[in-house]
């Protein structure tokens, strides 16, 4: 944790710099088909040029929408541990990781509202399920340390996402490629941090107190899924117009087949995590193990 807090140093600025710079939207550039829902599927040639266009528009604010979500939970989880330790080394470390999540939310809302019009009208998370927001709210409020594991595996996720638009838009950097770009900077450097936090949190707990961490981070997991699949729901409904739930269903459950098993970001980051519980072990990291299967 003490290297987090003495690295990356000049991020506040980088963003500061970021937000004055005028970069052309990731819409006036040609579509990537690799970072296309479905793509190198018998299905996505079958989709119309309309179509295509419409889930790769949709992707992209789902992603952002999707890492706005997790930025504010992860605030407020992290706002909440600062209350209930009184480690000086911890307390450092998540004021820098809560100020850098602090911009990045910032930024990812600008991009929404600047470079996606339809996000007014056609929000895939962050507009609707109040309820069920703030239930996860309560959660991190209330368990920290459930954010930990599934945090670090999204960060991975943010970083392995941002080094694909960084590779497909090399000659054409634009607000969203640039905007990930940054973002994988820091978001390499929580995922340390995240680890951290939850060896150091549950080595402090002891009996029911440990179980409950343990059940928090599984619960934690879970409000993640559900969020996944509202967020392919409501994709498979923008563009594909689905009116039964039958039919909404089963194009929402092969949307995020694909996006957790064929997607190249997201096969990264499993392999990534795998590792990391090789080399980290964390405490009762086999009842995590699916996180990377």
């Amino acid at each position: 944790m003490r290297q987090f807090i003495i690295s990356n140093n000049d991020s506040a600025y980088r963003w500061r710099q970021f937000k004055n710079q005028s970069l052309p939207s990731v819409f006036a550039s040609a579509r990537v088909d690799s970072l296309t829902p479905f793509s190198n599927t018998p299905f996505y040639s079958a989709l119309s040029e309309e179509q295509k266009n419409a889930f790769y528009k949709a992707f992209i604010q789902f992603n952002a929408e999707a890492l706005i979500l997790l930025e504010l939970v992860l605030y407020e989880g992290v706002r909440s541990l600062i209350t209930q330790r009184q480690d000086a080394t911890l307390i450092e470390a998540s004021r820098k990781l809560m100020q850098e999540e602090k911009d990045h939310s910032k930024a990812f809302i600008r991009f929404l509202q600047n470079d996606c019009p339809g996000f007014a009208s056609t929000s895939y998370l962050l507009r609707h399920n109040k309820k069920f927001k703030n239930s996860f709210l309560w959660l991190a409020r209330t368990y920290p340390v459930a954010l930990a594991l599934p945090a670090a595996k999204v960060e991975a996720y943010t970083v392995f996402y941002g080094k694909a638009l960084q590779n497909a838009f090399s000659d054409n950097v634009n607000s969203w490629s640039q905007l990930n770009v940054l973002h994988l900077m820091d978001e390499s450097l929580h995922i340390g941090y995240e680890f951290d936090m939850y060896e150091l949190e549950l080595s402090q707990l002891k009996g029911l107190k440990k179980v409950l961490a343990l059940a928090s981070t599984l619960a934690c997991i879970f409000y993640l899924q559900i969020c996944f699949l509202i967020g392919c729901s409501r994709m498979v409904k923008a563009v594909l117009h689905t009116t039964s739930f039958m039919e909404t269903t089963r194009w929402t459950l092969r949307l995020g087949g694909w996006i957790l098993r064929e997607f190249a970001p997201y096969r990264q980051t499993r392999s990534f995590i795998k590792n990391q519980f090789q080399s980290r072990k964390p405490s009762f990291g086999n009842l995590f193990g699916f996180m990377y299967k």
